[in-house]
């Protein structure tokens, strides 16, 4: 089904609403996460009901995708799913957007146990909670001279800047 918006309807979302509602209603006995997600990227329609599929099907694939993309999405309803999941670039996105800081010591801890060194340096370099020293001891103990540069280079407060030459 092709679904155009309708230049005389009065839906703030330009488009027929029953059309909506069926396609909402189909997603929903579906129970598809994946068509949840795009139906709500693409039409700002009764959001709250593909949310809610996406948290019963506990999809932290959407859910990341979610919180990623969909503005004013409640991260705190998608958050368990994310930190379940432990996937280090679930648990990035969802720091990006958390600012309660024993909830970004969790996510830190996690991606430190998934052994990401690609994930703890973008966190230690994007977070502002992050704790560099840590972070940095565990690229260290790590052993991998190209990670440990590029982390030198990349993370503001790195010590490894003035022990490393960085060029």
């Amino acid at each position: 089904m092709k679904i155009k918006p309708n230049p005389l309807s009065k839906d703030p979302t330009g488009y027929n609403p029953e059309e909506l509602e069926k396609i909402q209603h189909e997603i929903i006995k579906s129970k598809d996460s994946a068509l949840a997600y795009f139906f709500s990227f693409e039409f700002n329609y009764k959001r709250n009901k593909m949310q809610k599929l996406i948290l019963e099907q506990k999809d932290a694939k959407y859910a990341h995708f979610y919180i990623k993309n969909i503005d004013n999405s409640n991260i705190n309803k998608f958050k368990k799913i994310i930190l379940e999941s432990k996937k280090p670039t679930y648990l990035f996105e969802l720091a990006k957007h958390i600012k309660h800081l024993p909830d970004i010591k969790i996510i830190e801890d996690l991606i430190v146990e998934s052994n990401s060194l690609t994930y703890i340096r973008l966190f230690a370099s994007e977070i502002k909670d992050a704790d560099v020293e840590r972070l940095e001891q565990v690229v260290l103990d790590s052993n991998n001279l190209e990670e440990a540069k590029k982390f030198a280079k990349s993370v503001k407060n790195s010590r490894m800047r003035n022990f490393l030459l960085v060029g």
